[in-house]
């Protein structure tokens, strides 16, 4: 039997919400703030062992119903072997 995909699982467009709302922090006004004075994201990933990776990318925001990033990069590397 096929395993539903959790949040450590993604599918490509679906949306998980958080689950514990007393532990989200701040709200999403509080976030496109932050956001809007943003020129860079750094994304950190882990390799299969355990090793960490981080770089810095430049990005696109949109507000909506589910706000979305995008990440321009190459179409082969690290970032993406690391997926």
């Amino acid at each position: 039997m096929k395993s539903q995909p959790t949040p450590s699982q993604p599918v490509e467009g679906k949306v998980y919400p958080i689950r514990r709302k007393d532990r989200q922090g701040i709200g999403i006004g509080e976030m496109e703030n932050i956001i809007s004075r943003c020129r860079v994201c750094h994304l950190a990933l882990s390799d299969p062992h355990g090793n960490p990776y981080a770089v810095a990318l430049n990005f696109g925001y949109q507000s909506g119903s589910p706000p979305t990033l995008c990440f321009r990069c190459a179409k082969e590397g690290k970032k993406l072997d690391l997926n």
